[in-house]
């Protein structure tokens, strides 16, 4: 079961988790795994994010460390910008390496993309803001002040073919598909 902290007694969503305050006695990194899921139709989306030490590569952990938020009105790109801002801005002033594992194309490519972003100004051809682009103003203050680097995992491989990332991966996806369904069945 999803360990979650609710903001309203009677509901377990919204969900809110609490800061990471990563141990600065240590300089092994922090993997950050992050994945969302959403439901097209009502446009509810749950982000799930996991914050374990570089050196842990087991996939044994307390599935309580999986924390989880809901977004309202998002489709599956912006809640993948959302889902990783939400685990960033729980890792407070860390000074130690973070990789960020994620099976979302446009987040991996969003570092590669910032310099053409700032120099048209998060403008389009036409004069107008582009899609997100308060979303990635946001991503980029986080990375510059975190240091991240960003992991492309093929979330849907067989069970056969995965490695101890992408077991970790497929548990934190499944925990974002399972709140999900919970609370679209709780509706």
């Amino acid at each position: 079961m999803i360990s979650t902290t609710s903001q309203a007694s009677n509901s377990q969503f919204p969900l809110r988790a609490q800061p990471i305050h990563p141990r600065t006695d240590s300089m092994n990194g922090l993997q950050v795994f992050v994945d969302g899921s959403v439901d097209n139709q009502s446009r509810i989306g749950i982000g799930a994010y996991l914050v374990i030490p570089e050196d842990a590569r087991s996939v044994e952990f307390d599935s309580s460390e999986i924390k989880i938020q809901r977004f309202e009105n998002t489709p599956s790109s912006q809640l993948e910008i959302q889902a990783t801002l939400y685990a960033l801005k729980q890792i407070k002033d860390s000074n130690r390496p973070i990789v960020i594992y994620t099976d979302s194309q446009n987040i991996v490519r969003l570092p590669g993309r910032r310099k053409r972003l700032e120099e048209q100004k998060f403008l389009n051809r036409n004069g107008k803001l582009i899609s997100n682009s308060k979303l990635y103003q946001n991503f980029y203050d986080c990375i510059d002040r975190l240091g991240c680097q960003f992991v492309k995992v093929d979330g849907h491989k067989p069970s056969s073919e995965k490695d101890p990332i992408d077991r970790i991966f497929a548990q934190v996806d499944n925990a974002a598909r399972k709140a999900l369904r919970e609370y679209l069945a709780s509706k």
